[in-house]
Protein backbone atom coordinates (compact mmCIF):
# COMPACT_ATOMS: atom_id res chain seq x y z
CA UNK A 1 0.00 0.00 0.00
CA UNK A 2 1.56 3.59 -0.93
CA UNK A 3 2.15 5.56 2.08
CA UNK A 4 3.84 9.06 2.78
CA UNK A 5 7.14 9.72 5.20
CA UNK A 6 9.65 12.08 5.98
CA UNK A 7 12.86 11.20 5.31
CA UNK A 8 16.24 12.95 5.46
CA UNK A 9 18.15 13.92 1.88
CA UNK A 10 21.27 14.83 0.91
CA UNK A 11 22.15 15.46 4.91
CA UNK A 12 18.82 17.95 5.19
CA UNK A 13 17.54 17.59 8.24
CA UNK A 14 14.51 15.18 8.90
CA UNK A 15 11.34 16.24 7.58
CA UNK A 16 12.43 18.77 6.16
CA UNK A 17 11.37 17.21 2.34
CA UNK A 18 8.68 14.72 1.08
CA UNK A 19 9.08 11.62 -0.78
CA UNK A 20 5.75 9.12 -1.41
CA UNK A 21 5.67 5.39 -0.41
CA UNK A 22 9.04 5.48 1.73
CA UNK A 23 10.04 2.18 3.52
CA UNK A 24 12.04 2.89 7.15
CA UNK A 25 13.58 -0.14 6.57
CA UNK A 26 15.25 1.65 3.53
CA UNK A 27 17.85 3.60 5.38
CA UNK A 28 19.35 0.59 6.76
CA UNK A 29 19.81 -1.39 3.21
CA UNK A 30 21.30 1.88 1.99
CA UNK A 31 24.12 2.80 5.05
CA UNK A 32 24.72 -1.89 4.33
CA UNK A 33 25.82 -1.31 0.92
CA UNK A 34 27.40 2.04 1.43
CA UNK A 35 29.85 -0.19 4.54
CA UNK A 36 30.12 -2.98 1.78
CA UNK A 37 31.70 -0.52 -0.73
CA UNK A 38 33.62 1.04 1.55
CA UNK A 39 35.19 -2.14 2.41
CA UNK A 40 35.88 -2.95 -1.19
CA UNK A 41 37.55 0.10 -2.70
CA UNK A 42 37.89 2.11 1.02
CA UNK A 43 38.65 5.86 0.96
CA UNK A 44 37.35 6.41 -2.57
CA UNK A 45 33.86 6.41 -1.50
CA UNK A 46 31.66 9.33 -0.33
CA UNK A 47 28.67 10.66 1.21
CA UNK A 48 25.10 9.43 0.16
CA UNK A 49 24.63 12.30 -2.55
CA UNK A 50 20.46 11.03 -2.36
CA UNK A 51 17.95 8.57 -1.22
CA UNK A 52 14.56 8.25 -2.46
CA UNK A 53 12.15 6.07 -4.21
CA UNK A 54 10.65 5.57 -7.50
CA UNK A 55 7.26 6.18 -7.18
CA UNK A 56 4.98 4.57 -10.48
CA UNK A 57 1.33 4.51 -9.91
CA UNK A 58 0.18 1.13 -9.03
CA UNK A 59 3.61 -0.19 -8.57
CA UNK A 60 5.52 -0.63 -5.18
CA UNK A 61 8.45 1.99 -4.97
CA UNK A 62 11.38 1.34 -4.88
CA UNK A 63 14.64 2.31 -3.15
CA UNK A 64 17.00 4.48 -4.61
CA UNK A 65 20.62 4.77 -3.14
CA UNK A 66 22.89 7.44 -5.03
CA UNK A 67 26.65 6.95 -3.74
CA UNK A 68 29.57 8.99 -5.34
CA UNK A 69 32.96 8.03 -5.91
CA UNK A 70 36.12 10.30 -5.65
CA UNK A 71 39.29 8.99 -7.71
CA UNK A 72 42.24 11.36 -9.07
CA UNK A 73 43.27 9.39 -11.89
CA UNK A 74 42.56 6.21 -14.63
CA UNK A 75 44.81 4.30 -12.45
CA UNK A 76 42.69 4.77 -9.36
CA UNK A 77 39.62 3.89 -11.36
CA UNK A 78 41.03 0.97 -12.26
CA UNK A 79 41.68 -0.36 -9.17
CA UNK A 80 37.96 0.48 -8.00
CA UNK A 81 36.01 -0.82 -10.77
CA UNK A 82 37.13 -4.81 -10.53
CA UNK A 83 36.30 -5.11 -6.64
CA UNK A 84 33.23 -3.22 -7.73
CA UNK A 85 32.38 -5.92 -10.51
CA UNK A 86 33.02 -8.59 -7.94
CA UNK A 87 30.25 -7.23 -5.94
CA UNK A 88 27.60 -7.75 -8.81
CA UNK A 89 27.45 -4.31 -10.09
CA UNK A 90 27.40 -3.61 -13.73
CA UNK A 91 29.19 -1.44 -15.79
CA UNK A 92 26.85 1.52 -17.53
CA UNK A 93 29.16 4.46 -18.19
CA UNK A 94 31.95 4.67 -20.65
CA UNK A 95 35.73 4.13 -19.59
CA UNK A 96 38.05 6.78 -19.52
CA UNK A 97 38.29 9.12 -16.92
CA UNK A 98 37.69 12.12 -16.94
CA UNK A 99 34.47 10.89 -18.23
CA UNK A 100 31.96 9.73 -15.98
CA UNK A 101 31.83 6.09 -14.61
CA UNK A 102 28.08 4.54 -13.79
CA UNK A 103 27.47 1.47 -12.21
CA UNK A 104 24.03 0.03 -11.03
CA UNK A 105 23.67 -3.02 -9.11
CA UNK A 106 20.48 -5.06 -6.92
CA UNK A 107 17.36 -6.26 -7.84
CA UNK A 108 15.96 -4.36 -9.51
CA UNK A 109 19.03 -2.08 -10.34
CA UNK A 110 18.03 0.61 -7.51
CA UNK A 111 21.94 0.88 -6.13
CA UNK A 112 23.60 3.60 -8.49
CA UNK A 113 27.45 4.38 -8.28
CA UNK A 114 28.85 7.81 -10.36
CA UNK A 115 32.79 7.57 -10.20
CA UNK A 116 33.82 11.07 -11.28
CA UNK A 117 37.53 12.32 -11.70
CA UNK A 118 38.28 14.69 -8.95
CA UNK A 119 38.70 18.28 -10.34
CA UNK A 120 36.59 17.06 -13.65
CA UNK A 121 33.66 19.33 -15.08
CA UNK A 122 31.43 16.32 -14.04
CA UNK A 123 32.59 16.00 -10.53
CA UNK A 124 32.58 20.21 -9.76
CA UNK A 125 29.22 19.91 -11.23
CA UNK A 126 28.04 16.95 -8.47
CA UNK A 127 29.61 18.77 -5.55
CA UNK A 128 28.30 22.40 -6.77
CA UNK A 129 24.99 20.33 -7.13
CA UNK A 130 25.14 18.56 -4.00
CA UNK A 131 25.82 21.64 -2.10
CA UNK A 132 23.46 23.75 -3.71
CA UNK A 133 20.27 20.89 -2.81
CA UNK A 134 21.54 21.49 1.27
CA UNK A 135 21.19 25.10 1.02
CA UNK A 136 17.89 25.35 -0.69
CA UNK A 137 15.34 22.79 1.06
CA UNK A 138 12.80 23.79 -0.98
CA UNK A 139 14.83 22.94 -4.11
CA UNK A 140 15.98 19.76 -2.95
CA UNK A 141 12.41 18.85 -2.44
CA UNK A 142 11.46 19.91 -5.61
CA UNK A 143 14.20 17.28 -6.65
CA UNK A 144 12.88 14.65 -5.23
CA UNK A 145 9.89 14.93 -6.01
CA UNK A 146 10.72 15.37 -9.99
CA UNK A 147 12.79 12.07 -9.84
CA UNK A 148 9.49 10.28 -8.70
CA UNK A 149 7.50 12.48 -11.93
CA UNK A 150 9.98 10.99 -14.08
CA UNK A 151 9.66 7.35 -13.73
CA UNK A 152 6.07 7.75 -14.27
CA UNK A 153 6.87 9.53 -17.10
CA UNK A 154 9.18 6.36 -17.98
CA UNK A 155 7.96 2.92 -16.00
CA UNK A 156 8.78 0.61 -18.65
CA UNK A 157 11.89 2.20 -19.92
CA UNK A 158 14.74 2.71 -16.98
CA UNK A 159 17.26 3.85 -19.89
CA UNK A 160 14.63 6.18 -20.84
CA UNK A 161 14.52 7.67 -17.46
CA UNK A 162 18.31 7.46 -16.90
CA UNK A 163 18.59 9.43 -20.22
CA UNK A 164 15.98 11.67 -19.90
CA UNK A 165 16.93 12.88 -15.98
CA UNK A 166 19.66 14.88 -16.23
CA UNK A 167 17.80 17.50 -18.92
CA UNK A 168 14.44 17.22 -17.61
CA UNK A 169 16.15 18.21 -14.04
CA UNK A 170 18.17 20.87 -14.96
CA UNK A 171 15.73 22.70 -16.59
CA UNK A 172 13.30 22.58 -13.82
CA UNK A 173 15.97 23.85 -11.51
CA UNK A 174 17.42 25.97 -13.92
CA UNK A 175 14.22 27.92 -14.47
CA UNK A 176 12.67 27.39 -11.02
CA UNK A 177 16.19 27.97 -8.73
CA UNK A 178 18.68 29.42 -11.00
CA UNK A 179 21.08 27.16 -10.06
CA UNK A 180 22.28 25.70 -13.68
CA UNK A 181 23.11 29.43 -14.57
CA UNK A 182 25.51 30.27 -11.79
CA UNK A 183 28.16 27.92 -13.07
CA UNK A 184 30.24 29.06 -16.23
CA UNK A 185 29.47 28.30 -19.73
CA UNK A 186 31.19 25.42 -21.51
CA UNK A 187 29.68 23.61 -24.51
CA UNK A 188 27.39 21.69 -22.66
CA UNK A 189 25.63 23.98 -20.81
CA UNK A 190 25.84 26.21 -24.04
CA UNK A 191 23.91 23.61 -26.12
CA UNK A 192 21.60 23.19 -23.00
CA UNK A 193 21.19 27.47 -22.91
CA UNK A 194 20.97 27.47 -26.35
CA UNK A 195 18.33 25.02 -26.58
CA UNK A 196 16.10 26.39 -23.39
CA UNK A 197 16.27 29.62 -25.51
CA UNK A 198 14.95 28.45 -28.88
CA UNK A 199 12.15 26.68 -26.98
CA UNK A 200 11.16 30.46 -25.26
CA UNK A 201 11.49 32.72 -28.66
CA UNK A 202 10.73 31.23 -32.07
CA UNK A 203 12.94 34.39 -33.84
CA UNK A 204 16.12 32.48 -32.05
CA UNK A 205 14.61 29.07 -32.58
CA UNK A 206 15.10 30.23 -36.60
CA UNK A 207 18.32 31.45 -36.15
CA UNK A 208 19.49 28.05 -34.31
CA UNK A 209 18.04 26.16 -37.17
CA UNK A 210 19.18 27.88 -39.93
CA UNK A 211 23.26 28.39 -38.28
CA UNK A 212 22.96 25.58 -35.74
CA UNK A 213 24.98 26.44 -32.65
CA UNK A 214 26.83 29.41 -31.64
CA UNK A 215 30.44 29.17 -31.05
CA UNK A 216 31.34 29.08 -27.32
CA UNK A 217 34.04 31.75 -28.31
CA UNK A 218 35.85 31.46 -25.31
CA UNK A 219 39.21 33.57 -24.21
CA UNK A 220 42.59 33.02 -21.96
CA UNK A 221 41.93 35.19 -18.87
CA UNK A 222 44.62 38.04 -18.41
CA UNK A 223 45.70 40.68 -20.10
CA UNK A 224 46.41 39.90 -23.41
CA UNK A 225 43.00 39.35 -23.91
CA UNK A 226 41.69 42.81 -22.28
CA UNK A 227 44.29 44.12 -24.68
CA UNK A 228 42.69 42.73 -27.49
CA UNK A 229 39.35 43.38 -26.06
CA UNK A 230 40.61 47.54 -25.35
CA UNK A 231 41.87 46.82 -29.76
CA UNK A 232 38.46 46.06 -30.75
CA UNK A 233 36.44 48.84 -29.25
CA UNK A 234 34.56 51.03 -31.66
CA UNK A 235 36.50 49.24 -34.90
CA UNK A 236 35.58 46.40 -36.96
CA UNK A 237 36.72 43.04 -35.89
CA UNK A 238 39.01 42.72 -38.86
CA UNK A 239 41.04 45.71 -38.16
CA UNK A 240 41.48 44.66 -34.71
CA UNK A 241 42.43 41.60 -35.27
CA UNK A 242 45.13 42.94 -37.57
CA UNK A 243 46.11 44.99 -35.15
CA UNK A 244 46.59 42.49 -32.35
CA UNK A 245 48.20 40.06 -34.70
CA UNK A 246 51.05 42.75 -35.37
CA UNK A 247 51.48 43.63 -31.86
CA UNK A 248 52.00 39.91 -31.08
CA UNK A 249 54.67 40.00 -34.15
CA UNK A 250 56.30 43.02 -31.98
CA UNK A 251 56.93 41.34 -28.71
CA UNK A 252 58.30 38.37 -28.24
CA UNK A 253 55.22 37.63 -25.10
CA UNK A 254 52.69 39.75 -24.77
CA UNK A 255 53.02 40.97 -21.23
CA UNK A 256 52.90 44.34 -19.31
CA UNK A 257 56.46 44.34 -18.87
CA UNK A 258 56.94 44.10 -22.93
CA UNK A 259 54.10 46.31 -24.06
CA UNK A 260 55.44 49.35 -21.75
CA UNK A 261 58.96 48.60 -23.59
CA UNK A 262 56.93 49.74 -27.09
CA UNK A 263 56.90 53.81 -27.29
CA UNK A 264 54.59 55.83 -28.86
CA UNK A 265 55.34 55.39 -32.61
CA UNK A 266 55.98 51.51 -32.04
CA UNK A 267 52.23 51.48 -31.19
CA UNK A 268 50.95 53.38 -33.69
CA UNK A 269 52.29 51.78 -36.40
CA UNK A 270 50.70 48.54 -35.01
CA UNK A 271 47.48 50.11 -35.02
CA UNK A 272 46.71 51.70 -31.34
CA UNK A 273 45.24 55.09 -31.23
CA UNK A 274 46.68 57.99 -29.01
CA UNK A 275 43.70 57.02 -26.79
CA UNK A 276 43.86 53.00 -26.64
CA UNK A 277 47.80 53.68 -25.85
CA UNK A 278 47.12 55.16 -22.99
CA UNK A 279 44.23 52.76 -21.84
CA UNK A 280 47.01 49.89 -22.81
CA UNK A 281 49.62 51.52 -20.75
CA UNK A 282 47.24 52.20 -17.67
CA UNK A 283 45.90 48.81 -18.06
CA UNK A 284 49.87 47.07 -17.39
CA UNK A 285 50.72 49.72 -14.64
CA UNK A 286 47.67 48.92 -12.47
CA UNK A 287 48.64 45.00 -13.40
CA UNK A 288 51.96 45.42 -12.52
CA UNK A 289 51.37 47.68 -9.17
CA UNK A 290 49.35 44.90 -8.21
CA UNK A 291 46.11 47.34 -8.11
CA UNK A 292 44.20 45.04 -10.02
CA UNK A 293 44.06 40.96 -9.74
CA UNK A 294 42.82 39.44 -12.70
CA UNK A 295 42.86 35.84 -10.99
CA UNK A 296 40.38 36.90 -8.60
CA UNK A 297 37.57 37.69 -10.87
CA UNK A 298 36.81 34.47 -10.90
CA UNK A 299 35.71 34.65 -7.58
CA UNK A 300 33.49 37.37 -7.95
CA UNK A 301 29.77 37.97 -8.80
CA UNK A 302 29.49 39.56 -12.57
CA UNK A 303 28.39 43.45 -10.14
CA UNK A 304 31.91 42.85 -8.72
CA UNK A 305 33.82 41.65 -11.40
CA UNK A 306 32.77 44.67 -13.23
CA UNK A 307 33.22 46.67 -11.22
CA UNK A 308 36.66 45.92 -10.63
CA UNK A 309 37.57 45.83 -14.22
CA UNK A 310 36.57 49.42 -14.35
CA UNK A 311 38.54 50.77 -12.13
CA UNK A 312 41.27 51.04 -14.63
CA UNK A 313 40.67 53.61 -17.17
CA UNK A 314 39.79 52.90 -20.64
CA UNK A 315 37.69 49.85 -19.45
CA UNK A 316 34.14 50.71 -19.71
CA UNK A 317 30.90 48.46 -19.32
CA UNK A 318 31.68 47.03 -22.84
CA UNK A 319 34.95 46.06 -22.71
CA UNK A 320 34.39 44.55 -18.83
CA UNK A 321 30.81 42.76 -20.46
CA UNK A 322 32.90 41.34 -22.89
CA UNK A 323 35.47 40.07 -20.43
CA UNK A 324 33.18 38.49 -18.55
CA UNK A 325 31.36 37.03 -21.38
CA UNK A 326 34.01 35.05 -22.87
CA UNK A 327 37.11 35.06 -20.51
CA UNK A 328 34.97 34.20 -17.46
CA UNK A 329 32.19 32.84 -19.62
CA UNK A 330 29.47 34.10 -17.20
CA UNK A 331 25.87 32.96 -18.47
CA UNK A 332 23.66 36.03 -18.10
CA UNK A 333 26.01 38.99 -19.42
CA UNK A 334 24.32 41.02 -22.11
CA UNK A 335 26.49 44.15 -23.45
CA UNK A 336 23.98 46.49 -24.70
CA UNK A 337 27.16 48.93 -26.38
CA UNK A 338 27.55 46.30 -29.16
CA UNK A 339 26.64 47.62 -32.28
CA UNK A 340 27.15 43.81 -34.47
CA UNK A 341 24.46 42.45 -31.06
CA UNK A 342 21.88 45.64 -31.82
CA UNK A 343 21.98 45.53 -35.67
CA UNK A 344 21.54 41.38 -35.16
CA UNK A 345 18.85 41.90 -33.11
CA UNK A 346 17.03 44.65 -35.23
CA UNK A 347 17.57 41.77 -38.14
CA UNK A 348 15.98 38.45 -36.18
CA UNK A 349 13.38 40.51 -34.13
CA UNK A 350 12.24 42.60 -37.09
CA UNK A 351 12.67 45.09 -36.15
CA UNK A 352 12.21 48.52 -38.57
CA UNK A 353 15.38 50.56 -36.69
CA UNK A 354 18.43 49.38 -34.59
CA UNK A 355 17.54 49.50 -31.03
CA UNK A 356 18.85 51.70 -28.82
CA UNK A 357 20.61 50.60 -25.44
CA UNK A 358 17.37 50.97 -23.73
CA UNK A 359 15.68 49.09 -25.84
CA UNK A 360 17.95 46.59 -26.39
CA UNK A 361 17.99 46.14 -22.65
CA UNK A 362 14.37 45.52 -22.62
CA UNK A 363 14.51 43.08 -25.70
CA UNK A 364 17.25 41.16 -23.74
CA UNK A 365 15.11 40.90 -20.11
CA UNK A 366 12.87 37.30 -21.44
CA UNK A 367 16.00 35.51 -22.37
CA UNK A 368 17.76 35.74 -18.57
CA UNK A 369 19.24 33.92 -17.09
CA UNK A 370 20.99 33.17 -20.26
CA UNK A 371 21.64 36.44 -21.74
CA UNK A 372 24.87 35.81 -22.66
CA UNK A 373 23.95 32.44 -24.80
CA UNK A 374 21.37 35.07 -26.02
CA UNK A 375 24.47 37.20 -27.50
CA UNK A 376 26.15 34.46 -28.62
CA UNK A 377 22.98 33.39 -30.79
CA UNK A 378 22.58 36.66 -32.22
CA UNK A 379 26.50 37.31 -33.00
CA UNK A 380 25.98 34.24 -34.67
CA UNK A 381 23.51 35.29 -36.37
CA UNK A 382 25.32 38.54 -37.88
CA UNK A 383 28.41 36.79 -38.74
CA UNK A 384 26.92 33.63 -40.41
CA UNK A 385 24.75 35.94 -42.80
CA UNK A 386 27.70 38.16 -43.58
CA UNK A 387 30.20 35.41 -44.04
CA UNK A 388 32.26 36.02 -41.76
CA UNK A 389 34.00 34.27 -38.99
CA UNK A 390 34.92 34.90 -35.66
CA UNK A 391 38.39 33.69 -34.23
Amino acid sequence: MQQSAKISILGLEPGRVQLASHDPRWAALFQQEKERLSDAIGEFVLDIQHVGSTSIPDIPAKPILDIGVAVHNFEQARVCIQPMLQLGYEYKGEFGIPRRHYFVSGEPRTHHVHMNEIGGKDWETQILFRDYLRAHPVAAGRYAMLKQELAAQFPDDRDAYLDGKAPFIQSTLADAYGWVATLPLDEDRLHYATQVLAGRDPDLARVVERFGLPPLWSRPAGFTTLIHIILEQQVSLASANAAFTRLQAAVSSLTPQAFLKLDDDALRSIGFSRQKTRYGRLLAQALLAGEIDLQSLHHLSDDEARKTLMRVKGIGHWTANIYLMETLLRPDIWPVGDLALANAAREVKGLTERPHANQLESLGEPWRPWRSVAARILWHHYLSIRGMTLD
